[in-house]
């Protein structure tokens, strides 16, 4: 098969398979401006890259072994090359993870630690995508539908004191999970840290002394980290705009409030892509028309909110 014809097929099953992930919501980052095969692309380029000793590398060592193509019939090589493009483009979903949710990252990374040394929780593959269970193979329950997330922050919450450790929080979660005899009693490792992340913010949110709560981010202090944030932002619309007379103060303090509630939806409570631009600063100008929010203020509020974005992103990085 000539290479351009592998690079095209290896892209379409990855294609296929992003693109499920982002129907059954598991994608929880904003692939846009980028397409779904661009971004299927660069999650499995590694494939098809070449080092100083041989071309393919990584092909040449996966098709070698239990997986040699001498001993492999037509499908079977086929199915070992699907295994492998799933395999490779969960591990660039996790890295799109570190370039988007800075905190979520953290999150995985203190997961991925915790499993190393965990002798309860079983790890496996579905579709190249990592799995979790605390019963063996035999016990899984893998035809049965996933509990609701919601359901399960729910009763995440009510186990939790908000101080524990992530591996404790793994483990209550996976307790709670096998205890639901008509649901799988398996979760996604993705799916796990957002649940984690997503119950340490409602101790956040309902916690009258921060200091007082773990909150599984470690050192992570987001007051200081959205404080930080929010002023730098603030500078920028006074600096840039209000001082220059291109919004007046009441424009300056609604564009601030769309972009602080745009930017926690994004990276605190992951519900945030649905939203547009518009529908944010609708929600601080209570009257303005999609018209007006087009001729008057699209241009700089997006660019202001992107900024936003980068500013907080820049943040996170730096106290990660």
């Amino acid at each position: 098969m000539e290479l351009n014809q592998l690079v095209r097929n290896a892209t379409q099953i990855a294609s296929v398979r992003l693109s499920q992930l982002i129907a059954k919501n598991k994608i929880h980052f904003d692939i846009q401006p980028h397409s779904i095969n661009s971004v299927a692309l660069d999650c499995i380029a590694e494939l098809f890259r070449s080092d100083e000793t041989s071309t393919f590398p990584e092909l040449l060592h996966y098709f070698s072994d239990e997986n040699d193509l001498d001993k492999l019939s037509e499908i079977e090589t086929y199915i070992a090359f699907r295994r492998l493009v799933f395999s490779k483009l969960n591990d660039g979903v996790f890295r799109l993870y570190r370039e988007h949710d800075p905190i979520l990252s953290k999150i995985i990374r203190n997961l991925k630690l915790t499993l190393k040394n965990n002798t309860i929780i079983f790890q496996f593959e579905k579709f190249g995508e990592k799995y979790l269970s605390i019963v063996k193979e035999e016990k899984r329950k893998l035809h049965k539908g996933q509990i609701d997330r919601d359901a399960l922050i729910i009763e995440l919450f009510k186990k939790c004191s908000g101080r524990e450790s992530i591996g404790d929080q793994l483990i209550k979660l996976m307790n709670i999970i096998n205890g639901f005899e008509e649901y799988s009693n398996t979760i996604s490792f993705i799916e796990a840290a957002i649940i984690i992340k997503e119950v340490s913010f409602k101790f956040y949110k309902e916690s009258n002394n921060y200091s007082d709560t773990n909150l599984l981010l470690d050192k992570i202090d987001l007051n200081m980290i959205f404080d930080i944030s929010r002023k730098e932002i603030n500078s920028v619309l006074i600096t840039n705009y209000l001082n220059k007379k291109k919004l007046t103060q009441s424009e300056v303090d609604s564009y601030q409030k769309a972009i602080e509630s745009m930017l926690y939806n994004n990276f605190i409570l992951n519900n945030g892509t649905d939203y547009t631009y518009y529908e944010y600063l609708k929600d601080q100008l209570k009257e303005l028309s999609y018209e007006d929010y087009r001729q008057y203020h699209r241009l700089k509020f997006e660019y202001l909110a992107k900024k936003g974005k980068k500013i907080l992103l820049e943040n996170l990085r730096n106290d990660i």
